[in-house]
């Protein structure tokens, strides 16, 4: 398998929020910012499933990747592995090479990268941008909360659909058939307050295929929406796992994902602990005002039992300067590694390798404290940074002058 290989391309598409179709949800596609990305178009212009995998940069990407070539859509994965951090791409390659194999992919790809067949194996798609919180590095794209907050309306909303229709059958039409799906992956926005995600679950049901695995990612701050009863539903499926999205604990973590109560999200944790069939993992967003408490938070975690492996956890390092972990000032970053070496996962061995690569991109990448940007947020919300991260207070105050 060559280095810019991956399966994705040829078991799933991906769509945001607001319907754009991308290769996956870490691709880089053409926005009004950054035109010298292809775009892929959206879900609406669009009439099949098939017509959105053949489209001419899909075919140019699959015959990219076929020869070994790079794709300026990946330059993410590329980013990561060069960081000595797992890309996407890697570890999509790890965890669904068993559902299709390299002469499947081979015999469904004509020689202009085009598909003669497609079976959906992956299903990675977003309904819309409801989301109950309003989280420091997402969009209004991705949170209508963060679009009421900053006043940014969608065709007059700030709930963006990815499809015009409500009808459930009209909304999987562009998804393809569901019968060889192994693998289904809910996201948001946050997911569980959006009630398509509920009717595919319906759905799911209703065909028989309670043996896929289901993988949340979510706020975990409710498990019910209206009448509906997660609890209720999850053991009727095999397997369903949960990544968590957990960057600190306690008020830190309150301000870093704003609305959201501890409390609550521990007390969610521990009912989901009791479900034999549902797996927990943790996705720990990296970010300068979050690396400094990594350690603490991987006490809870480990510590109480909540995660026992390696592989259980990510620490994806925000891209974005304003978020990124290298604009944690110098000494705090000295600071930060110290505390991250000297931590019970880095001396046993456990996790070194990821917190290695967390500590790697804080120190070769040196950006500016954004103390204007983060101070914005903090006044729209009546809230902040020094007293969650007191240790940043002078370099704050150096910052406005």
């Amino acid at each position: 398998m060559n280095k810019t290989f991956c399966v994705l391309p040829w078991t799933h598409f991906f769509n945001d929020p607001t319907g754009k179709i991308m290769p996956c949800c870490s691709a880089e596609v053409r926005t009004d910012q950054s035109t010298e990305f292809p775009s892929y178009g959206n879900l609406r212009d669009f009439e099949s499933y098939m017509d959105i995998i053949n489209q001419d940069n899909f075919k140019q990407l699959r015959k990219n990747m076929l020869e070994g070539k790079e794709s300026v859509e990946c330059t993410n994965c590329y980013k990561a592995e060069q960081y000595g951090v797992e890309s996407f791409r890697q570890n999509k390659n790890q965890t669904l090479d068993w559902m299709i194999s390299m002469d499947e992919i081979n015999e469904m790809t004509d020689p202009d990268g085009s598909l003669n067949q497609y079976k959906m194996r992956y299903w990675d798609n977003r309904f819309s941008n409801v989301c109950n919180l309003a989280c420091r590095m997402c969009s209004p794209e991705y949170s209508h909360t963060i679009a009421k907050e900053e006043n940014r309306t969608f065709q007059d909303s700030y709930i963006v659909k990815a499809q015009d229709s409500d009808d459930w059958d009209q909304i999987i039409k562009k998804y393809g058939p569901f019968d060889e799906i192994f693998d289904i992956y809910f996201a948001g926005g946050e997911v569980l307050f959006q009630k398509e995600h509920w009717q595919m679950l319906d759905h799911l049901i209703h065909i028989g295929k309670t043996d896929v695995m289901i993988m949340y990612v979510t706020n975990l701050t409710k498990l019910d929406y209206n009448n509906y009863k997660l609890l209720d539903y999850l053991p009727k499926f095999r397997d369903v796992t949960f990544t968590v999205s957990m960057d600190a604990t306690g008020d830190l973590l309150e301000y870093i994902r704003w609305g959201s109560n501890w409390d609550q999200i521990v007390k969610n944790l521990n009912a989901l602990q009791e479900l034999p069939n549902v797996h927990v993992r943790v996705n720990h967003v990296c970010m300068w005002y979050n690396v400094m408490a990594l350690p603490e938070t991987l006490d809870f975690l480990y510590g109480n039992g909540y995660l026992t492996q390696p592989q259980e956890i990510d620490l994806p390092v925000v891209h974005d300067q304003v978020h990124h972990v290298g604009a944690l000032p110098e000494d705090l970053k000295l600071v930060a590694i110290d505390k991250i070496k000297h931590s019970t996962y880095y001396v046993n061995g456990l996790l070194r390798d990821k917190l290695d690569a967390v500590c790697n991109a804080m120190m070769t990448v040196e950006y500016p404290l954004p103390v204007e940007h983060n101070e914005i947020i903090d006044k729209r919300r009546g809230c902040s940074i020094v007293d969650v991260l007191p240790e940043i207070e002078p370099y704050y105050l150096i910052g406005e002058n």
